[in-house]
Formats: C-alpha cells, sequence, structure tokens
C-alpha cells in the first residue's frame, strides 16, 4: 500500500459541479501512481473513509501540460477539507486514466469507480482480517481488477 500526505488545496470545483467533491493535494514526481485508485482517506481527526482516488493529468479537461493532482473523492463525508492535512492509502488499482469523449461519459465512469471502490474495501473486510495489500492480491490482485473494470461497458 501507499500513502500520500498532503494539505488539500482549492480546485476548480469540476467533480462537485458533477456531483463527486473531491479533496485535492498537488503532487509531483510519481507519475508511476496515475491512475484510479480505490483508497481510504484519514483526517487529522483519525477518522477515516473510504474514497475513489484519480492521480494525474485531468486529460478530459486538459492538456498534457496540466500539473498532476491527486483528487479524491471521499465516499461518505460531506464536510469542507480545505486546509487540512490528509492521509491519503491508496489500497488498490482500479484503472488507468482515460480520456472521455464528453462529461457523461466521465460521469458514467465516476459512478463505477465509486462502485468499484466500495466492492473493494468490502473484500478487505471479509478477507479474515488479512490487511489491504493482502486481501487486494487475494481477490484477484491490481491486475485482476483493472480487467474487471475495462470490461465494464461505458
Amino acid at each position: 500500500m501507499t500513502t500520500i500526505t498532503g494539505r488539500v488545496v482549492p480546485g476548480d470545483q469540476r467533480g462537485r459541479t458533477l456531483g463527486f467533491p473531491t479533496a485535492n493535494i498537488s503532487i509531483t514526481g510519481r507519475e508511476d501512481l496515475d491512475g484510479v485508485w480505490a483508497g481510504t482517506v484519514r483526517l487529522p481527526s483519525g477518522a477515516a473513509y473510504p474514497a475513489a482516488v484519480s492521480i494525474g493529468r485531468r486529460q478530459t479537461f486538459y492538456s498534457g501540460s496540466a500539473e498532476p493532482l491527486l483528487e479524491a473523492h471521499v465516499i461518505g463525508y460531506t464536510g469542507d477539507l480545505y486546509g487540512l492535512e490528509l492521509r491519503v492509502d491508496l489500497d488498490a488499482f482500479l484503472r488507468e486514466q482515460l480520456p472521455f469523449r464528453n462529461v457523461q461519459d466521465l460521469i458514467d465512469q465516476m459512478h463505477r469507480d465509486v462502485a468499484h471502490t466500495l466492492v473493494a474495501r468490502e473484500s478487505w473486510e471479509t478477507c479474515g482480517g488479512l490487511g489491504r495489500a493482502d486481501a487486494a492480491v487475494s481477490v484477484g490482485g491490481r491486475a485482476a481488477v483493472a480487467a474487471a473494470v475495462a470490461d465494464t461497458p461505458r
């Protein structure tokens, strides 16, 4: 499992407009993490929430010159996260970054990403106390999850 810690910075509010508000953390030098992940966001209070996490250059809306950004849709959290230092655990890789033809295709995929995040989380909790990385491997690992997501109709 990879952990990233950073302060939430203001974004362009696009996720909120699309129905998926995100906590944005600037990230550089970690191109190896580009993609969409099932993760866990830990608040300074210690509270933990499941999160669908996107790391990349937001290629649907920006050219390749955009700065990379970690965008975490914190499932079930409705408060203000701006300025808070968050810990983001990348628990299971879901898929590669994709450019979308239109906003509706992106929204549809975001719904699938959230659903896959919750399914992955459920598998960790039912794997007899295994750690997240072990549980992800026990249910097929990164390649199997990526293959299953690739087979999901868009």
